[in-house]
Order: structure tokens, then C-alpha cells, then sequence
């Protein structure tokens, strides 16, 4: 199972299809492998920046992001912080252990941003 940390929510991506593997995918292969890490996080602080509710409204994109993020550098954790002035994001690639107490939290109901801060961005600060 390939769990991945967006905000305060963990999602498997062996569950979704990737996004070169649906319809409609805009990249060719040349395209997709010329993509950096910072071109996905310029375009999702983008998306964030013109819509705050973007991982609600459109998911298959914030999804879409997540894959190729995993894909292209095994980065599985997704930061979002907003201090007024626009959106900040990070991204980590934390060890499997953390996401699975985190699932673990999750299927008791637990897992909240404090707990998610606490256990993967603060020890990373």
C-alpha cells in the first residue's frame, strides 16, 4: 500500500489510478519525464493560491499531483500552510512506519493536523 500525507489526510495511491494512466492526461511521455518536483509544487501553490478549497472541489487534481510527486521522487507527505499571505507547501519523503501510525490514528478517528505536525513536520523543522 503506498499511503500519502496531504494537509491532514492520508490517501492509498495503489487505490486511484496514476494520472498517465487516464484518459485525457494532457503530457506525452517526453512531456511527463521533463516534469521536475518543482514544477508539481509551482503548480499545485498555483492552484491552492486561486482556489484555498482545491484538494475539496477538485480532487482528482490535488490526486493527479500526489502520484507524480510519488512517482518522481518517492515523495509521499504534502505540506499546506496559510499565513494570509498565500499558500506554503513543502513536501517529504518520511519513512513508512510514521504514515502507518498515522493510519492507524486515522481508523481510530485521530488524526488531526497537531498530530500530523507532532510526528512529521516539527521533528523535520
Amino acid at each position: 500500500m503506498t499511503l500519502f500525507l496531504y494537509r491532514d489526510r492520508l490517501v492509498n495511491l495503489d487505490a486511484l489510478p496514476g494520472p498517465t494512466e487516464q484518459d485525457g492526461f494532457p503530457l506525452n511521455a517526453e512531456q511527463y519525464a521533463q516534469l521536475t518536483i518543482d514544477d508539481l509544487m509551482q503548480l499545485l501553490t498555483e492552484g491552492l493560491s486561486d482556489n484555498p478549497a482545491l484538494a475539496e472541489e477538485e480532487p482528482k487534481f490535488v490526486l493527479a499531483i500526489c502520484h507524480m510527486l510519488n512517482d518522481k521522487a518517492q515523495i509521499n507527505a504534502v505540506r499546506v500552510v496559510d499565513d494570509g499571505g498565500g499558500p506554503i507547501l513543502s513536501c517529504a519523503r518520511i519513512p513508512y512506519q510514521s504514515l502507518d501510525i498515522l493510519d492507524e490514528l486515522r481508523m481510530r478517528g485521530k488524526l488531526t493536523q497537531h498530530a500530523v505536525d507532532e510526528a512529521v513536520w516539527n521533528p523535520l523543522a
